[in-house]
């Protein structure tokens, strides 16, 4: 059974929610997405190689994650502005790996208040660990 853990840096659009839940219920994946403002944004899934490996294109490349909720804001004066490119850490994968039973009966999507919320449904499923792998993930550009 393959697994994935993403650290997602903020799910306040619903586009980005919804195709991260279809497309875990499309490809059958068993897992969580935990939604927690302001802490952190963690998505667990497991399943077979085929489907895991699409995922996670869908997730790294698919997804356009610095498009804003509202696209109705189309002015010309946008245009015209000169930004920096910024590092894309809108959606990270923390840990890819191989385990030996599944930890989620089911797909499903939670939103919870603070950490501890998220921490309990992960550990009622003997999968707090992942929450640790977020809560210690550091990404290697910034030791560069």
């Amino acid at each position: 059974m393959e697994v994935l853990v993403f650290k997602i840096k903020d799910l306040a659009n619903k586009k980005h929610l919804f195709k991260i839940d279809m497309n875990a219920q499309q490809f059958h994946l068993t897992g969580c997405c935990i939604a927690c403002p302001g802490v952190a944004n963690i998505v667990v899934v497991e399943g077979g190689p085929r489907a895991v490996k699409r995922y996670k294109k869908l997730m790294i490349r698919r997804i356009k994650w610095t498009e804003e909720q509202a696209d109705e804001d189309d002015d010309d004066e946008d245009q015209d502005e000169v930004t920096a490119p910024k590092l894309q850490d809108h959606c990270v994968l923390v840990w890819e790996g191989v385990v030996k039973q599944r930890s989620f009966k089911n797909w499903k999507v939670s939103h919870v208040r603070n950490e501890p919320e998220a921490r309990k449904l992960l550990n009622d499923r003997q999968a707090d660990h992942y929450w640790d792998m977020l809560a210690r993930y550091r990404d290697p550009r910034m030791d560069i």
